[in-house]
């Protein structure tokens, strides 16, 4: 089945979302300046110094545009990734006007047409106008923009290595200062740099099995047991937020990377004897509750029998982007049970974009998963690229209780690495075994 259109109307329904893009930046930006601090200017200035120095001594690509845009994990703010997605587009428009015989075209254009078609109705049946553009364009043109842009870009593999090694230095550098806040605030659960605990997770996740996979690439010794050491603080990141889900997608990867790879064993069963000896207290604690003392097993279970009484009155259409919010705590029998969303993002996607975009959007990620493993798996280097496919699975598995791919933040990391896989399984003659760089649709 060919899932490729033809560049015009490719470039046309993007043409048509940049429109929705500019207009949704403008509102969100005229809110964001009538509410702006010291501190979003002082992030924004060192964002801009760090691109400003890094494009010195470098030619600006699209995924060398990548590499700096990590520094924003290292304290995410809302309006950066705006201006994050906004610059790649305007960077690729900008490559596209300059080669004018540069064709382009929009992979899995029927699925994404899908997508947004239902995408636009969620979002007029929002019950806030703002949450509703947001979730707009998080779910739907963020991972129309990325595939389509990162596909019809020239492709390095030497600095998508690059990108990821970044990624993990920032995650590691905010995993070893979470531990350090958590040991000073025990009693409190606090997400390191990062808002809340809970989102912060899923970022730790992706990066732990992206640093696993660095080290098994690795030749060096020297080399490999750095990122194997960055890998480890990354795990403790993770478990000083005291948040089970991703402890459990750590085990669910590493016993899928197990399964096919003998390095991965003996290195599970080191952390798994380092996890047992330094768990947080507070960690046993939770663990040790039953269904019922367990307040957030309870809040889930509501939100979960509640959700599907509303599919079953929405079934295609679904009720809109962020409506639950407003009429849940309606419906819960007591205040304490109050969930802002359905805590399991296939839920949260199939009761608001409905059953047709919900299976059109999941279709699109776990077919390029197949697709890229069934190029991969007798590749000579497929350690790391079978830790670049663990990791997407793990958060998806992480999402059983929560809703982390349609959080902005990750939902950027969550389709590039699909995005990079794409690329990488559309181009018939990568070896992917070895190092070749650049690839282009050229």
């Amino acid at each position: 089945m060919n899932y490729l259109a033809k560049s015009n109307r490719a470039y046309n329904l993007l043409s048509f979302f940049l429109v929705m893009l500019i207009l949704m930046l403008s509102v969100f930006i005229a809110d964001s300046l009538q509410t702006i601090n010291v501190s979003s200017i002082v992030k924004l200035l060192v964002i801009i110094t760090i691109f400003t120095i890094y494009f010195i001594f470098n030619e600006i690509t699209i995924i060398g545009l990548l590499i700096p845009f990590t520094a924003i994990y290292l304290r995410p703010a809302k309006y950066l990734y705006y201006i994050m997605i906004s610059i790649l587009l305007l960077v690729f428009i900008a490559k596209r006007i300059y080669n004018k015989n540069y064709k382009v075209c929009l992979p899995y254009f029927y699925l994404f047409t899908l997508i947004a078609f239902f995408g636009i109705i969620a979002t007029y049946r929002a019950s806030v106008l703002y949450e509703g553009l947001h979730n707009l364009f998080t779910i739907v043109i963020t991972p129309m923009i990325l595939i389509f842009v990162i596909y019809n870009s020239q492709f390095s593999y030497t600095k998508m290595i690059k990108y990821m090694r970044y990624l993990v230095y920032v995650a590691s550098l905010v995993g070893f200062l979470g531990v350090i806040i958590a040991i000073t605030n025990p009693t409190e659960r606090i997400g390191s740099t990062w808002e809340t605990a809970m989102t912060i997770n899923a970022f730790y996740v992706f990066s732990f099995f992206i640093s696993l996979g660095l080290a098994f690439r690795e030749k060096s010794m020297i080399q490999k047991y750095f990122f194997y050491f960055l890998s480890l603080i990354i795990l403790f990141g993770m478990l000083f937020t005291y948040t089970r889900i991703a402890l459990l997608s750590v085990f669910f990867g590493a016993i899928l990377l197990a399964i096919r790879l003998k390095e991965v064993r003996k290195f599970a069963i080191v952390v798994l004897l380092l996890v047992m000896l330094f768990i947080p207290a507070s960690m046993v604690e939770r663990a040790g509750k039953n269904i019922f003392e367990d307040s957030s097993v309870i809040i889930r279970l509501f939100a979960w029998v509640h959700s599907f009484e509303l599919i079953k009155q929405n079934p295609i259409f679904g009720i809109g982007f962020d409506t639950w919010k407003n009429t849940y705590e309606y419906e819960v029998p007591l205040y304490w049970l109050y969930a802002e969303h359905p805590h399991n993002v296939f839920i949260k996607l199939l009761l608001e974009l409905g059953m047709i975009g919900m299976t059109a959007y999941f279709f699109i990620v776990f077919n390029i998963i197949w697709r890229f493993y069934k190029l991969i798996r007798k590749s000579k280097n497929i350690e790391f690229h079978l830790s670049m496919i663990v990791a997407i699975i793990a958060i998806l598995f992480s999402c059983l209780t929560d809703v982390f791919i349609v959080k902005l933040p990750i939902a950027i990391i969550f389709w590039i690495m699909l995005a990079f896989m794409l690329k990488m399984t559309a181009s018939k003659d990568l070896e992917v075994n070895y190092e070749k760089s650049p690839v282009s649709n050229n």
